[in-house]
């Protein structure tokens, strides 16, 4: 009879195992984005969130990826459905679900990372937007 050893696994870092690790992670934003404070006056603080255009077309990419594999269009099979004809297709929809995916989790990091607790929803304005940039 064979000895058969066990494999030890290694114990998970503290970070990795933090929900909002785990929770930037399934979201496709790596935490990576600039938060820094312009404003704060009494109750009122103003946020500015620097977002790379690197950041966005990752997330659009994983869009399109995944809308790709479950898209159903004439001519192709389900799921068939080649990337430069989804992109063209679902492009402009897809860059618009990324961007509020970014400025949501923006908001997300700028509220946790300064310990605020709202007083009512948030105002978002994109300040500058530059496309294939």
């Amino acid at each position: 009879m064979a000895w058969r050893g066990t494999r030890r696994r290694r114990a998970p870092d503290v970070a990795e195992t933090s929900p909002l690790w785990l929770r930037a992670q399934q979201k496709g934003i790596d935490g990576s984005m600039n938060v820094s404070e312009t404003k704060s006056d009494g109750l009122l603080r103003e946020y500015k969130i620097v977002i790379t255009a690197a950041e966005i077309d990752a997330e659009v990419a994983k869009k399109l990826e995944e809308l790709a594999k479950t898209v159903k269009m004439p001519g192709f099979r389900p799921g068939k459905v080649p990337l430069s004809v989804v992109k063209t297709r679902f492009g402009d929809q897809a860059r618009g679900e990324a961007i509020k995916t970014a400025l949501d989790e923006g908001a997300r990091q700028a509220i946790e990372g300064n310990d605020l607790r709202l007083a009512s929803q948030p105002q978002v304005d994109i300040k500058s937007y530059e496309e294939d940039k």
